[in-house]
């Protein structure tokens, strides 16, 4: 999407409904716009608060910029039962097994359908999706769920930018989700380690979203839109990139559920 812009006036009839909520949606980016007393308050997706006094007010106009979508999966167009390989998903490890690495109706974030992703004692879990360009600054969004634990230690899951070909087991750049055991979602950016960044509930859906900046070795974090995690700085010194996305359940017995996977610069 290119040049995407909108605009909004604050016109009379803003100001003698000064309390009336408007959403606008633009492509990726979702602004919320309300107005308190004589102040218009925008919050943005990044987790930014934006506010004016409305009789200074002629109009305001915002813009998404030259945004590319790579890749927009909510796996609602492969039947229930069924890993998502014709939308170019390809299964490197299966975990417990292949019949628990599909599309389910189960849980979901939006519409009917979710990836649901189980791992095993000793054999983890993980798809990959090729990424036809890998620009320097890239953004990941994502929702995950883990229906809650059962019981095994050393269990986790997530979604990262990797290189499937880079050591024994691939190179995650960067990855976030959840620690089972210790009840935490984390963090990792390579050369740094993992990131622990607050508690989470199990049954809850959470949304993720990452942006690395491989030129400075560094990642941003937004959960539940709220910014969480800036300028964490990493090491990628000896390694060449990464070039998939990665959506797995490490070696444990828990599911993790994921939806709505975004990946765009």
């Amino acid at each position: 999407m290119q040049n995407v812009k909108t605009r909004f006036i604050a016109s009379s009839s803003i100001k003698k409904n000064i309390m009336k909520k408007l959403i606008l949606i633009l492509g990726v980016l979702c602004i919320a716009v309300y107005s308190d007393g004589q102040d218009l308050n925008i919050h943005t997706t990044d987790g930014e608060i934006f506010t004016y006094n409305i009789a200074g007010i002629d109009s305001i106009t915002f813009s998404i910029g030259n945004g590319e979508m790579l890749l927009d999966e909510d796996f609602e167009s492969y039947p229930v039962g069924t890993f998502p390989s014709s939308g170019g998903w390809e299964l490197m490890w299966n975990g417990a097994g292949n019949q628990y690495q599909v599309v389910t109706d189960e849980f979901y974030h939006s519409a009917e359908k979710s990836m649901q992703m189980k791992g095993q004692p000793g054999w983890s879990a993980r798809m990959i999706h090729e990424l036809e360009i890998t620009p320097d600054i890239i953004y990941l969004e994502y929702w995950i769920k883990s229906p809650g634990s059962l019981g095994i230690d050393n269990d986790d899951g997530g979604i990262g930018l990797l290189n499937q070909d880079e050591g024994t087991w691939g190179t995650y750049y960067v990855q976030c989700g959840f620690n089972n055991t210790d009840g935490q979602i984390v963090c990792n950016i390579l050369g740094y380690g993992g990131y622990q960044i607050e508690t989470y509930n199990h049954n809850q859906w959470y949304k993720f979203k990452i942006k690395l900046d491989f030129n400075n070795e560094s990642m941003d974090v937004w959960i539940n839109d709220a910014l969480k995690v800036e300028g964490i700085e990493g090491d990628f010194t000896g390694y060449d990139g990464y070039k998939q996305v990665a959506v797995g359940a490490n070696h444990g017995n828990s599911i993790f559920y994921y939806d709505d996977i975004k990946v765009w610069y």
